[in-house]
């Protein structure tokens, strides 16, 4: 963000100034004030920013954002709404810019598929990326207000749980190219149907100019025949037939993937260092827009070698001679289903799941969680604990499939009936929504505190 005036910022959010600063960099947490920067103070179910205004008046900060006018010695500016503030204040600075924009949404593998975009544009453009999954109105905003004269290209990551929420987030991102990754269940609760979800996803075209390219899963039941008068579809996938970008010669190993990539007249072999055939898709997904970007197809498959997984999405690790699985992220029926053959793609010992709850599936979440149950004894799970009330369907339906199973209500339960059964050797599979928290499963079972 260049430095701007606060009478600057007022005009291009539609807010009053009262005083004078100059701002060189936006927050909206307290706790990390920046200097020289303008706290937007939100107002949210648990906090109000409001009610921190005092304590940042001597910490070098330049001004505030309120829709509450209050008595402060720090520069101010009032407007109706501080939250659409901060997204009026982002598209001003977004519009200054003409660098390639990537906007990014699906139902699942969006983050990892921002990372692997990233990676590839990075061997040619200093590129700006959403950190970590900052994909709502108050994230993705933060991150394009990062925006200044360094970066050549950004890629930017769009969550929703409400049709019209993308449609929102676009406008103010504007991208060039768009990408969605898939159609799922996700939030269905709020969207009532696949057909629902896919049109709020679709509605990424609404900030973007007329010829921008849009690319999407070609092997997706919704997106597959997909297509726009106004905007040129690019579809990846492993089906050679309808696809621009494809994969063939796919080999998947417990922590490995290897694959060639094909597009036009290129070809080019691929190595993932990660495991699961959820994660060709995502690759394609990088490969396609590294395509549209004019990066050689052989270049890009070279930078996706030194892909890692960020945070808690399926991150491996060996402790005492068994291999955990930490998928603690967030679960669908989608991603359950791709860490499950992850799991059993595993050779040697035994195979152990711990599933936690999907969450925001509404009417939809016991035959959602039954099929899981379905995939677990697909995949030849040897032993399934289960952690909370809709859990129990999914160990419900295994159990009829003839898996040993175990379900719990507690997590310090769950973790007592494990660790003493565990042995060198297993594989364990820990998954769950984030609001399950199945991470603290794992310390349980380490005894370790929280």
């Amino acid at each position: 963000m260049q430095n701007l005036s606060l009478s600057e910022i007022a005009k291009a959010v539609g807010g009053v100034a009262e005083g004078k600063a100059t701002v060189s960099g936006v927050f909206t947490d307290s706790r990390s004030p920046i200097k020289n920067g303008l706290f937007i103070a939100l107002s949210g179910d648990k906090f109000d920013g409001h009610d921190f205004v005092p304590s940042l008046e001597n910490t070098g900060i330049a001004a505030v954002l309120l829709e509450r006018d209050l008595s402060t010695s720090l520069p101010k500016i009032l407007v109706k709404d501080t939250r659409q503030a901060l997204l009026d204040l982002a598209k001003y600075e977004r519009l200054k810019y003409d660098i390639p924009m990537i906007g990014l949404t699906g139902s699942v593998g969006k983050t990892t598929t921002k990372e692997m975009i990233a990676m590839v544009l990075s061997t040619a453009f200093s590129t700006l990326k959403t950190e970590g999954n900052l994909n709502n109105d108050i994230g993705m905003p933060l991150t394009l207000l990062r925006l200044n004269e360094s970066f050549e290209a950004a890629v930017i990551e769009m969550g929703m749980n409400h049709s019209g929420e993308i449609s929102r987030l676009t406008s103010v991102c504007r991208p060039n190219i768009g990408v969605i990754t898939k159609i799922g269940v996700n939030h269905i609760e709020n969207l009532g149907s696949q057909e629902n979800i896919c049109k709020a996803k679709l509605e990424i075209l609404d900030g973007m100019e007329d010829g921008s390219p849009l690319v999407v899963n070609g092997d997706d039941s919704f997106l597959g025949n997909f297509e726009s008068k106004n905007h040129p579809v690019f579809r990846f996938g492993i089906d050679s037939n309808r696809n621009d970008v494809y994969a063939r010669e796919i080999e998947l190993s417990e922590n490995s993937i290897h694959f060639t990539a094909f597009c036009q007249n290129e070809e080019a072999s691929v190595s993932l260092p990660c495991a699961g055939k959820h994660n060709v898709y995502n690759a394609l997904a990088a490969l396609a827009v590294a395509h549209l970007m004019k990066i050689p197809l052989e270049k890009a498959a070279k930078a996706l070698e030194d892909y890692s997984p960020s945070g808690m999405r399926q991150k491996v690790f060996v402790k005492d001679g068994i291999t955990w699985i930490e998928d603690c992220y967030n679960a669908s029926p989608d991603s359950m289903e791709a860490a499950l053959k992850v799991l059993s793609a595993y050779h040697g010992g035994r195979k152990i799941a711990i599933l936690g709850d999907m969450l925001e599936l509404g009417g939809f979440a016991e035959a959602l969680h039954r099929r899981v149950g379905k995939a677990v004894a697909e995949n030849q799970v040897s032993l399934l604990y289960t952690y909370g009330p809709l859990s129990e369907y999914i160990a419900d339906e295994a159990k009829r499939l003839h898996v040993e199973v175990e379900s719990f209500r507690e997590p310090e339960a769950l973790a007592d009936a494990v660790r003493p059964l565990l042995k060198t050797g297993d594989v364990v599979l820990v998954k769950g929504s984030r609001g399950m928290k199945m991470e603290k499963i794992i310390k349980k079972i380490f005894d370790e505190d929280d």
